[in-house]
């Protein structure tokens, strides 16, 4: 039987499926079998284009575009909604792992399975259940189950120097970096110096391929109403012990979500959905950088609301439903060398015509902007692109993923050449839901990695259609927000973050397991990017416990085991002393805190003591992890301050 062949019996498999689903969603008795006969034929799927593949099919490409549409319904079923019912998954399991491209699970112990949250219900659990459980040993299972996170103190540091922002797993992979990579092992033992920057509630991270410039997007201003960016330099030396950023609140109307970066340029790209605006923030003909972002261009992309990029010879490009805008930016005019400093017409005579939420419309800058060069017509006219990124090895192809919605989930993932009319490349398998971003490393032009809100984080060869690998990033599968690849010394890591579990986990790719946790001071992460040069990992962040008006909310006083040793013998004392937190369990004596003012978010993913350095964010922020041979272990960031119930509930 040829490869369509069995496409096609899966094809009416899954209609025959679908019909009977239909007819008895509704019985709750049947939702284990129509979830098992639903993953099966997903998996089946699947093993058609890897039989295809191995084989090195002459029609290869068809039968991963027929298995793409297959897999596609299938997705949709499984998260559809009628009539207000119950989706049949919540979050669907991996289907696209093999023993050969594994699926690998945070988490190598039982105690380390639950959040902090589910420890803290633990006490009303056991009452409640208590009468309910015939046999006592299950209630002392269950206790033994969710027994307390093991505190960061007894748990294994690779070096003196690891930093106490990172928490170890108890079963760390085997192989380790040899000595004479200091990069890689640097990563792999955590020696890092940790600090940050503030920021605004962040949407989004670029870079661009050197990693001089790190662009945060996000909004702020009153009730968050208004577009801001953070540009960070990594590499401007006239700051070296900081964080070198700028923060600055576009011209833009409305709040951007998309941005791009141009290392040749020394341009940062950020867009609401009509315009486009461009600042300088590195002089190419002074070879320096900006002490202020410069404001250059502004392009009028009514039409193309969605991810913006480069193309080689300095083309701008931006997506909309069905095709491409491409701006020549040699060939369009700047702030400085149009009349009046406007570019193309005003947008508003008055203040009060422009169309917008923001507080402050005397800082909206009034071009209507430059139009589109040239436009490239997408061979699917429906496709809405949602995020891209360049391929590593083929100029002027993109890595992109479709628009998703709850009402219509997309689950694509492909590469397109825009050089001819948006062809398909190839075709990427495996995804349950929208991919968050993409990853590329110098260190090997042939992987990348997405992460995807199915709660997957995956690892690809541009020359296959199925992951490498498939992480699953978190206990639940919520959703990975965040994740990147690189190569310190030529060695493979993966960064890669579950949204609510507030940390970044970092995988060893060969041994396919993970390593440590990174803290990230109780926030989640949205976006992340390495800096080759420097062995530096950024990551944009963002805090749940601080509403719209800067006002902390749902904190309780932190829980800090008092330290019980005076001596002082090892240096560090009070609260971040690794060796002398009185263990929560003890002998059965009652714990004794710290009578401090510090607070503590009462939901938090992890307690006071899972990590070593104990520090609350209190506020959106940029982390900069530093990997170095020799880092200070002290440099580590600091508790944001916040306090007990001064926000709205």
């Amino acid at each position: 039987m040829s490869y369509q062949d069995r496409l096609a019996a899966l094809e009416k498999r899954f209609n025959k499926f679908f019909t009977v689903y239909q007819k008895n969603r509704e019985d709750d008795e049947r939702e284990k079998e129509f979830k098992h006969s639903l993953l099966e034929i997903l998996r089946g799927i699947v093993k058609v284009v890897e039989d295809a593949q191995k084989a090195s099919a002459g029609d290869l490409g068809k039968v991963t575009e027929k298995a793409e549409g297959l897999l596609h319904k299938g997705v949709v079923v499984a998260f559809d909604v009628i009539g207000g019912e119950i989706a049949l998954f919540e979050s669907l399991e991996s289907f696209a792992h093999t023993d050969e491209r594994p699926l690998v699970k945070h988490g190598d112990a039982q105690e380390d399975q639950f959040s902090n949250k589910v420890h803290k219900l633990l006490p009303l659990l056991m009452q409640m259940m208590g009468d309910r459980i015939a046999d006592p040993s299950k209630a002392g299972e269950l206790q033994n189950i969710l027994r307390p996170t093991v505190p960061w103190k007894d748990v294994v540091r690779l070096h003196p120097l690891s930093t106490r922002c990172a928490r170890f797993m108890k079963s760390i992979p085997e192989p380790s970096p040899p000595g004479d990579k200091p990069q890689a092992l640097s990563v792999f033992q955590a020696r890092a110096e940790v600090t940050y920057c503030a920021s605004y509630f962040p949407s989004q991270m670029v870079s661009g391929p050197s990693g001089k410039c790190i662009l945060t997007i996000g909004r702020g201003g009153h009730k968050e109403r208004s577009p801001m960016i953070v540009a960070c330099y990594p590499e401007d030396s006239s700051a070296p012990d900081l964080l070198p950023d700028h923060h600055l609140c576009p011209g833009l109307a409305d709040v951007a979500y998309h941005g791009a970066v141009d290392d040749d340029a020394g341009l940062l790209f950020v867009g609401d959905g009509n315009r486009i605006k461009s600042y300088s923030w590195y002089d190419t003909s002074s070879n320096a950088y900006r002490e202020e972002l410069h404001p250059t261009h502004t392009m009028d992309s009514k039409g193309f609301d969605s991810a913006i990029g480069m193309l080689p010879n300095g083309r701008l490009t931006r997506a909309g439903r069905g095709k491409v805008a491409v701006w020549n930016l040699s060939e369009l005019p700047t702030h400085d060398t149009s009349k009046k400093g406007i570019i193309g017409k005003s947008i508003a005579k008055r203040e009060e015509d422009i169309n917008t939420s923001r507080d402050d419309p005397e800082e909206i800058e009034r071009s209507s902007g430059s139009l589109p060069t040239a436009t490239i017509t997408l061979n699917e006219p429906r496709l809405e692109i949602a995020n891209w990124h360049p391929h590593p090895t083929a100029p002027g192809t993109m890595l992109v993923t479709a628009e998703s919605s709850m009402i219509e989930p997309q689950c694509y993932c492909r590469s397109l050449d825009l050089e001819h009319s948006g062809k398909c490349v190839t075709r990427y398998l495996g995804h349950a839901g929208k991919i968050n971003n993409f990853s590329t490393s110098k260190g090997d032009g042939n992987l990348f990695v997405t992460a995807c809100r199915d709660g997957f984080a995956r690892l690809y060869d541009v020359r296959t259609p199925l992951p490498a690998i498939t992480i699953q990033t978190g206990i639940d599968l919520r959703n990975c927000s965040a994740a990147t690849l690189c190569h310190p010394n030529g060695i493979p890591y993966i960064f890669a973050c579950e949204a609510e579990m507030e940390c970044i986990t970092l995988w060893d790719v060969r041994a396919k397991a993970p390593v440590y946790d990174l803290a990230t001071g109780n926030n989640s992460v949205t976006g992340m990017a390495w800096n080759d040069e420097r062995n530096e990992l950024f990551a944009a962040t963002w805090c749940s416990n601080v509403d719209r008006n800067g006002c902390h909310i749902d904190y309780e006083p932190a829980k800090i085991p008092v330290d019980k040793n005076t001596d002082g013998e090892d240096g560090e004392g009070g609260k971040d002393n690794e060796d002398d937190w009185e263990d929560d369990e003890g002998d059965g004596d009652e714990v004794e805190y710290e009578d401090i003012d510090q607070c503590w978010p009462r939901n938090a993913y992890h307690n006071e003591t899972y990590f070593g350095h104990i520090f609350d964010s209190g506020d959106h922020r940029i982390y900069r992890y530093a990997f170095k041979t020799h880092p200070n272990p002290e440099v580590v960031p600091e508790d944001g301050g916040a306090s007990e119930g001064d926000g709205w509930f």
